[in-house]
Order: structure tokens, then sequence, then C-alpha cells
């Protein structure tokens, strides 16, 4: 059984949201903001510093799946239809062109050296720069994995888990011509991805009641714990810098606290009040109002809260 903790989270942003899709914390400069994707597909720029809206842009009529910043532009991943590239000046959005690309799963795109990873249909992924098409990953011979479900980079940028609809987690080497070197298969179907770049230790959610740790030592992929969850479903994970903490979003609308290293079970907040977490978030940057490894969590009920549980300087041992 689990009892839930009431804490009270740091701060709430609310206005009119609808369901929140996506978080991108802008890496640069001295702006802190915290930029919002939705299901109805506006982006909400919010000011960290003052707590602020400063504004919203309509950039799709579907969910707003992503959104990436890359040294020109901005890129926005709409579900279902595809990839649009942006041009912003002092927070005004200026449409540059759009990709069109055939896929309505929920797994985000990623960025490595300016190109954009990029899930499709049937398991493949294409990779752009700029907007022209760089290559194609697909698995040979096997097109009954299904859907793209997650994809995550490890450190070095030279490898990529992908996670697919038949439970099966690969993990591809990235060159000219990438190829998987090894696979692990899962029992459920795949939600999120989190991998910890001090351990290279992951955290895999899943459509079932289990959240499942793995570890990569020399290209290969062990299952080392997992944690049976009270309700099932996991959409979003979120491991702390440090490799101690993990926080997972889950379907039934809770917020669950984990030591990475037993997975126990620390916390549980019940904070938002309808519909499942989407996005659950360490801060990766030092924020100026905030305290280091800050918590952005959100979800279906337009909110996003911020948490401080566990800060680092309190150690998790368990």
């Amino acid at each position: 059984s689990e009892m839930a903790s009431h804490p009270d989270p740091l701060y709430i942003f609310k206005k009119n949201m609808a369901q929140i899709c996506c978080l991108f914390l802008c890496p640069e400069g001295m702006f802190e903001l915290l930029y919002v994707g939705t299901e109805q597909g506006f982006v909400h720029i919010w000011d960290l510093k003052t707590k602020r809206e400063l504004k919203s842009v309509k950039v799709s009529d579907k969910a707003c799946l992503a959104i990436i910043q890359l040294t020109d532009y901005f890129v926005t991943q709409e579900k279902g239809f595809g990839l649009k590239y942006w041009r912003v000046v002092n927070l005004e959005w200026y449409f540059l062109k759009a990709v069109e690309v055939n896929y309505y799963g929920f797994c985000k795109i990623l960025v490595r050296n300016e190109q954009i990873y990029c899930p499709c249909d049937n398991g493949v992924i294409r990779v752009f720069q700029r907007d022209d098409e760089v290559r194609i990953m697909k698995c040979n011979g096997d097109s009954n994995r299904g859907e793209v479900m997650c994809m995550k980079f490890l450190k070095d940028r030279n490898r990529l888990l992908v996670a697919y609809e038949c439970g099966v987690l690969s993990l591809w080497v990235l060159d000219d011509n990438p190829k998987i070197v090894f696979e692990i298969k899962f029992n459920d179907t795949p939600m999120c991805l989190e991998v910890c770049e001090l351990t290279e230790e992951g955290i895999l959610g899943t459509s079932g009641e289990s959240l499942k740790k793995f570890a990569i030592k020399n290209d290969i992929i062990n299952e080392t714990r997992s944690s049976v969850l009270k309700n099932p479903g996991v959409s979003c994970v979120s491991i702390r810098k440090d490799g101690r903490l993990v926080v997972a979003g889950c379907w039934d609308g809770r917020i669950r606290y984990f030591s990475m290293k037993q997975l126990t079970l620390l916390a549980v907040l019940e904070h938002h009040s309808e519909g499942a977490i989407q996005c659950v978030m360490f801060s990766e940057k030092i924020l100026s109002s905030y305290p280091a490894d800050i918590l952005f969590a959100a979800g279906c009920d337009g909110r996003i809260s911020l948490w401080d549980l566990y800060s680092s300087k309190k150690i998790c041992s368990k």
C-alpha cells in the first residue's frame, strides 16, 4: 500500500492552459524562460523570474508534442502532422517551413549535432539536417515492432536507445550507417525512458504495473531492478543529475518519487486533480529564483507544479 504525501509545491503556474504535452527550459543566457506546449497547439512562454506568462503562440491545430531549439531556429512537433520550423525574435514567432511526417504516436523528437531525430510510423526514425532528410533508421526484416514509443541519447551522443511498442528496447550505434548492437525485451508497452549520464543507468516506464531499472555496460543492457506501482501506467520519468532520485509521472495523476539505488518509493504527490501527469523534468540549469534541481511537473489539468523534495543536500540512501 502507499500513502500520499502532502507537502506543498513551491509554486504553481496556471493560466487557462489546455492539457500540457511538453515542457522546454530555455538553455540560453540571461533569460529564464519555460516553454509549454499544449494539446490545443499553443506554446505558452513563462518567465521563471517574474512567474508571469509573457506570451502564448498558436503553433498548430493539433497537440504540440515537443519544442526544441537549434542554433538558428525553434522546431515544434505537431501530433499527426510533423515538424514546423520557426524563427523567434524578441518572443515573436515567425513561421519558416513545415516538414510532414507520417506519425500519430506520442514519441518526442530529439536533437543531436543540429540534426533532428524524428519518429515515423512503422517503427522508423527519420533524421533531418535543417529540413533535409539525412538518413532513415529502421530495423531490417522485422516490421512487427509497432511504433517507436520513446528515444533517449546516451551521454556520448553516439548511441541512441529506442523503445518500441512490442516491448523491445534497442541500443543503436549512430554513424553513417546506424545499426542495432543490443536488444532486450520487456513485457509491457514502453511509454517513457530516461538515462542518467553519470551512471548510464536507466528507467523505463510502461503501460503496466512496474517501473523498470536497467544498466548499460559495454553496450549490453541488463534489467537490474523493478518496482511495482499501485496503479498501472507511467507517462514520463526524470532522473536527477546526481543519479540518486527518480520521479515518475503516472496515469493516475500522481507524481511518485523513488530512490534510484533500490527503486524504493519515497513519496506520492496527489496535487494534480484530473488525468495523467504528462511531463516531469528536473531543471538541468541553475535558476536564480529557485533551488537547484527543482522539479517541474505538468499534466492534463493544465497546471505546472514546482517541487523541491529530497534536495541534493539531503542524501537519499534508501
